[in-house]
Order: structure tokens, then C-alpha cells, then sequence
């Protein structure tokens, strides 16, 4: 047995080595347990004082701050816009605290139409449509592109899907180019109708709203009506969505350069390969994105356009604003993106359920 004094020192020095040790990883789990609770508490707190700043608080204008990002080609020079259409086409063109896709999209094609440098903007669209006012906006907000004394030519390249009211808002650009494998067409309104009144009946349920005239409740799936009752609201329905249902076939015939009937032969919701399109008019060429910039470029005389993209920057106050809208924006939706929602609105949409 060894008692000498070097050999009890060493054995003392290694236990106070793991000793300290032991205190130094239990410090640092500690401050990283603190920091991140710090961290939840701020996050938490900025949302809480956002939501009682915003409690009465009127809708406000917001800017909305974009990065250009650079794709391809020279480092400086002229350039051509990449603006993206994406999934549901819905909102206005004003930004708000809830941005909306065409809010964003407006942003997008009013950056490049105050660029100097910019001498062509390309679309890359892949969309099945949405709100018919979202649709209407976005459609006329590229119409006012091209009727400035300034225009730039603009191209649509139809990626997967460009159909309804994304083939509303595009078809009056310069050129429009599918993908040989995109879908496209779908000309028509859709207005989703329920009627759950044999479900609440099951379960012993039956609304006894107070209304103030008999169209109040129209397209309600809860409110019990006679078949007279029926037959009349479902008749003013049907003349609505003619209605909106003719105003796409005649922007399509005036943008297109067709005729109305035959567009209206189009106009019955049928989805379309792009080799029908093309033969129908609807599209000018079957290609790839390449091939839109290639049309672009001889448009514009850019030998080695700069290829640029907008993506829009996100700030805390951006997140956290997001955060607290959430829940807002997915009721907003809900009668649009579900068809099982409790209380779905109804409402007319150019919009192929089955592309979303």
C-alpha cells in the first residue's frame, strides 16, 4: 500500500480536477438553460405586446422589403426579372400586416417596373388559380406593365400547372410558354355548396337564426329550406357565377386575340395538356425556362441578360408579425383551402380543386 505524501496529493489533485470539471458542465448547462428561457420570454413577450398594440389598431400599410438575388449571367449590366406564381392566388395589391400572395407579387413586378436596369420581366408560374379577385388583380396588375410608355416585354413560363385563375391573371402577357408536361386551361367558376342539415338532425341540432330577409343565410349547409326556397337561392347562385363565369371568357378571348364562342367551347372547366393549349390558342409555344429566357432575350437584344430574382427579406418584426396572424390568415382561408371546414363561405373561385 502506497501512503506517501506525493501519491495522496496526486489522488487529491485528480478528484479536484473532476470535481471542477462536474462544476464546469453543470455551469454551462445552466446558462444555456437560462439563455434559452430568456430567449422564450422575449419572443413571447414581443408577440404579447404586438397583439395588444394591435387590438383596435386599423389596418396599416406596411413596406415590403425585397432582395434582389443574383441567378445567372454578368454581375451588372441589364437584366431580366424572375417573378414566381405560386400556389393560391388571393388578396389585393395593398401589403398589410397579412401579406397576401398578390400583395406580394405586386411588390415584386412595381420593383421591377421602377428599375432602370431591368429590360424584361419572366414569370414562372405554377399555380391551379384561387380568389377570383386576387386573380383579377394580378391580371390587371401585369396589364398595367405593359401599357406603361415604358413597357417591358413580359413572358409566362407554365411550369406544372397554370390553370383557371392563374391562367386568368397571365393570359394577357407578351408570350406564353408550357412546359411539355404542364396542365393548363380549366376556364371556369367554381362555388362550393354544402348542406348539412341531415348530419344535425342526426344529432339533434337545428339552427334558428334571426334573419332579416331570406337571402341573409345564402349557402348556409345548416339552415333547413323548402324546396321552393332552394330552387330560388340556388338560381341567384347559378347567376353569379355566370356572370363571373363570362367575364373570364371574355378576358381570355380579348387577351388571346380569339373569338368569344370560341372560347366559350373552351370555357367548360376542362384541364388541358400544353400540345391542346397550343392548338386552342391558349399558349404561343411548348418549351422549357430556358427557352422563355432565350424569347426574352431576342425580345429585349440581350445577348447575356443578367438573370435576377426577388425574394422578399424577413425581419424580426416581419416574423413576429407573422406569428400573430397566423391564426387569423388560416380562418381567413379555411372556406378556400377546406372543404370540410365547419363554416365554409361560399364563395366563386377560378380555382382546379384537384391542382391544390
Amino acid at each position: 500500500m502506497n501512503n506517501e505524501p506525493g501519491s495522496v496529493l496526486q489522488s487529491d489533485m485528480k478528484k479536484g480536477t473532476f470535481s471542477g470539471v462536474l462544476r464546469g458542465c453543470f455551469t454551462a448547462v445552466l446558462a444555456a438553460f437560462l439563455i434559452c428561457t430568456l430567449a422564450v420570454v422575449a419572443v413571447v413577450g414581443f408577440m404579447v405586446v404586438g397583439a395588444v398594440m394591435q387590438v383596435g389598431a386599423p389596418r396599416r400599410v406596411v413596406p415590403v422589403g425585397l432582395r434582389e438575388v443574383h441567378l445567372s449571367g454578368p454581375v451588372k449590366g441589364p437584366k431580366i426579372a424572375v417573378v414566381n406564381i405560386e400556389g393560391l392566388i388571393y388578396g389585393g395589391s395593398t401589403p398589410s400586416a397579412q401579406m397576401t400572395p398578390v400583395a406580394l407579387l405586386s411588390a415584386k413586378l412595381r420593383r421591377a417596373r421602377l428599375d432602370p436596369e431591368v429590360k424584361g420581366v419572366l414569370l414562372l408560374v405554377d399555380s391551379a388559380g384561387g380568389g377570383i379577385t386576387g386573380s383579377d388583380v394580378l391580371h390587371n396588375k401585369l396589364k398595367e406593365l405593359r401599357d406603361r410608355p415604358d413597357a417591358v416585354p413580359v413572358v409566362a413560363s407554365i411550369l406544372n400547372v397554370g390553370a383557371s385563375g392563374a391562367y386568368y391573371g397571365i393570359c394577357g402577357v407578351d408570350r406564353i410558354i408550357a412546359h411539355p408536361t404542364a396542365l393548363t386551361g380549366s376556364i371556369g367558376v367554381l362555388m362550393p355548396l354544402y348542406d348539412a342539415t341531415e348530419l344535425m338532425r342526426k344529432i339533434g341540432v337545428r339552427e334558428d337564426s334571426i334573419l332579416s330577409g331570406e337571402y341573409k343565410d345564402l349557402g348556409s349547409p345548416f339552415s333547413e329550406r323548402t324546396e321552393e326556397e332552394r330552387r330560388r337561392q340556388r338560381e341567384l347562385l347559378e347567376d353569379i357565377v355566370r356572370s363571373m363565369h363570362e367575364r373570364f371568357v371574355e378576358i381570355v378571348a380579348e387577351s388571346r386575340g380569339l373569338e368569344v364562342d370560341d372560347v366559350r367551347a373552351l370555357a367548360d372547366g376542362r384541364i388541358m395538356t400544353a400540345a391542346d393549349a397550343l392548338e386552342a390558342g391558349l399558349i404561343d409555344d411548348i418549351g422549357y425556362e430556358n427557352d422563355a429566357v432565350a424569347i426574352l432575350s431576342e425580345k429585349t437584344g440581350l445577348k447575356d441578360p443578367r438573370i435576377v430574382q426577388y425574394r422578399r427579406e424577413i425581419t424580426l418584426g416581419t416574423f413576429i408579425s407573422s406569428l400573430l396572424r397566423a391564426r387569423g390568415s388560416v380562418l381567413d382561408l379555411l372556406p378556400i383551402l377546406d372543404k370540410n371546414a365547419v363554416r365554409p363561405t361560399p364563395r366563386p373561385m377560378y380555382l382546379w380543386t384537384a391542382g391544390e
